[in-house]
């Protein structure tokens, strides 16, 4: 390949990191509530933007000239969503139909988030992050499973019964993730059908959280005691999704990339009182300042963990240095 032709590749690849950029920041908007007033300027103002964006992914594709096929494949599903959500905005919108474009769009921006990574060659995209949309049904089951979780744990089951339920679903969640691999059809209906409410558009590409999130509490409960994991498993639970509900809604103060200041209080407020609600249940014999201290430093690094976590997933890592965390007692 001639120095000509690597620079052109290049040129192309930094147009497609700045090009996946500017979706990001395109799908992080239209997570945002919608304005109460000039709501016809806003639409119309998203219509323009995604016309533009199309138009970009259109001029790419053809300088790609035949090559890289996945990639080019990922620019014209692109162009496809970008373009029927500025007719839907154009013709309404239907709220359902909107919906349905705005994942599309998800999906766009993770799909070619993931062909630039595997090319290496686009550090710009290379250090963006995945989308993490708020999904009210994903946050619920993640709220209900962790807080039953920890309740099952600290009441009902011991460290070996805890541990052949945890096999067992890690033997069945591992073999999904491996029969996936091999069929695009079974992936999409992982991702989008059996589990479509609660997946993130990434996990299309990666490890599913719930598998990784299995994997954590078995090592956590193979080598923690119980309290300690009842907390680092309590403080995903709720942490997680008052971070994501409250971040989204007020958290213009960045502290890292699209990690807020609000969302991180929302994060250690409600986990700490998570925590200790199940500390005074629990363990009632333990002073009122420990079980704050334990609250409140179990909640802090998992606050932290999660504002730090880009490319690491915090399902995984959360619960198990929040659990670390309280060893320091427990």
């Amino acid at each position: 390949m001639t120095a000509e032709m690597l620079m052109s590749e290049r040129s192309v690849r930094d147009q497609l990191a700045s090009l996946a950029g500017e979706l990001h920041d395109l799908v992080n908007r239209l997570q945002e509530p919608l304005p109460q007033r000039s709501r016809e300027a806003w639409a119309k103002a998203i219509a323009e933007r995604c016309q533009a964006l199309a138009d970009r992914a259109t001029q790419a594709r053809a300088a790609l000239a035949g090559r890289q096929k996945s990639l080019a494949e990922s620019l014209d599903r692109m162009t496809v969503a970008l373009r029927s959500y500025s007719a839907e905005l154009a013709n309404g919108p239907v709220a359902a139909k909107v919906e349905n474009a705005q994942a599309a769009l998800s999906r766009s921006y993770e799909d070619l988030l993931h062909q630039l990574r595997r090319g290496r060659a686009a550090v710009g995209a290379i250090r963006m992050p995945h989308l993490k949309p708020v999904r009210l049904g994903r946050s619920a089951f993640h709220v209900f499973c962790g807080t039953l979780a920890a309740v099952l744990y600290e009441t009902v089951l011991d460290r070996g019964q805890a541990l052949t339920v945890l096999g067992i679903l890690v033997g069945v969640f591992g073999s999904l993730e491996v029969s996936r691999r091999f069929s695009a059809r079974w992936n999409d209906f992982l991702v989008d059908k059996a589990f479509g409410f609660m997946s993130r558009p990434w996990e299309r590409h990666r490890t599913n959280s719930a598998t990784l999130y299995l994997i954590a509490l078995t090592i956590m409960t193979s080598l923690m005691s119980r309290h300690a994991v009842a907390v680092g498993v309590l403080v995903l639970a709720i942490g997680d999704p008052a971070a994501a509900f409250i971040g989204k809604r007020y958290g213009r103060a960045k502290v890292m990339g699209n990690k807020s200041w609000a969302g991180l209080g929302g994060f250690i407020g409600a986990s700490a009182l998570a925590v200790t609600v199940l500390l005074r249940v629990a363990v009632p014999e333990l002073a009122w300042t420990t079980t704050a201290a334990v609250a409140l430093l179990a909640a802090t690094v998992g606050g932290l963990v999660e504002v730090i976590c880009q490319d690491l997933e915090d399902n995984f890592a959360i619960p198990i240095l929040a659990a670390a965390a309280a060893t320091i007692w427990f």
